[in-house]
């Protein structure tokens, strides 16, 4: 394990770490990178870290979330992103693990979902977060995307994705 990710699983909660439940078997199947669990809780942070106030809505974050699976998505969203109005609502996805991953953030006290609905670090989140910002060899892509993407908030994705309704 690097120091990175030793550094990361320090900040899961002992109760989540004790409570999981864990099944070894032989598969295979190689596990895409995007159906990790420590990846999503890292994708969430960053996510939020880089949005105006470090909070999103459910919205943005599906949106966000989505175009970081890939190269092609990630290609695909900086096109719409660079020509507002192109998007197509056929092809944007929302990630049905998304919310699976705010519960478990949540209760780890990663983030909080505010009054109004949207998803917001909290102090924990924040350092979670810096620890992966400040780590160059974790999450390369996904820093780039979202740094070319700034400033991120809820307003810009709904414009330049489009009316979609996702971002909203």
């Amino acid at each position: 394990m690097s120091e990175s990710e030793i550094a990361l699983s320090r900040h899961l909660s002992a109760a989540a770490v004790r409570d999981a439940v864990v099944i070894f078997s032989e598969s295979r199947s190689v596990l895409r990178v995007s159906e990790r669990f420590v990846w999503r809780l890292s994708l969430l942070a960053l996510i939020l870290s880089k949005c105006r106030g470090q909070a999103a809505s459910l919205g943005s974050l599906h949106t966000l979330s989505w175009a970081l699976q890939s190269a092609a998505t990630r290609s695909l969203a900086r096109r719409w992103w660079n020509q507002p109005g192109t998007a197509d609502i056929a092809t944007l996805r929302t990630d049905p693990r998304l919310e699976t991953t705010i519960s478990i953030a949540t209760a780890d006290d990663l983030v909080e979902v505010t009054r109004n609905g949207r998803i917001e670090l909290t102090e924990r989140g924040k350092e979670f977060a810096a620890l992966i910002d400040s780590d160059q060899d974790v999450m390369q892509e996904e820093k780039k995307f979202l740094r070319d993407l700034a400033p991120i908030n809820d307003t810009q994705i709904s414009r330049r994705i489009g009316g979609l309704g996702l971002a909203s």
